[in-house]
């Protein structure tokens, strides 16, 4: 009787866990952040977000990293092997320069906080999911919130900690202004 219950309601306990997983990540992001990031979730409900830290358990060589801001804010800071896309994109153009890169692997979408690169992977997503299964998330807070954690990213010059604010209101969701740096 027992061996039953427990395969019964096994399934249930590990997907509590992951969702508790799952908002212990996002709690630690700051209010500001944390309200942002509920606004995204809510616009673009189709759209799976990975913490920083589920995102740097991806196995790179089978990960394709895309950011989805502008080419000035891009040349300031980006994670590393990320390609830089054009936030007007249209979902025909992005697959047409793209599609072939992607293969099979794991598609992760981000920009500065999560609104850009979420409304790209939600076109995306709808159109790779009707030929074949591949996987596409969106990095939970984006860039602010990698950069935010102290996490590595780069530039032409190598390592850095700068980055673009977007603009003065996005700005403010950055922890370190020290950093802020335009080009």
């Amino acid at each position: 009787m027992l061996p039953k219950i427990l395969s019964q309601i096994f399934p249930i306990l590990m997907l509590l866990s992951m969702l508790i997983g799952g908002s212990r990540s996002i709690s630690a992001m700051d209010k500001k952040m944390q309200q942002v990031h509920k606004s995204i979730t809510k616009q673009f409900s189709g759209v799976d977000h990975l913490s920083h830290s589920e995102f740097n358990e991806l196995e790179t060589e089978y990960t394709i990293v895309f950011d989805v801001r502008e080419k000035t804010e891009f040349e300031v800071s980006h994670l590393a092997n990320a390609i830089q896309v054009d936030p007007e994109i249209t979902t025909e153009d992005f697959l047409q320069q793209y599609q072939e890169q992607i293969g099979d692997k794991t598609v992760v979408f981000y920009c500065s906080v999560g609104q850009r690169s979420s409304e790209l992977a939600e076109r995306v997503d709808e159109v790779l999911n009707e030929k074949e299964f591949i996987e596409v998330y969106n990095l939970a807070g984006g860039l602010f919130e990698w950069h935010n954690n102290g996490l590595p990213m780069v530039n032409d010059n190598g390592e850095t900690q700068l980055i673009h604010p977007y603009n003065r209101k996005w700005g403010k969701l950055i922890n370190n202004e020290d950093s802020i740096h335009y080009q």
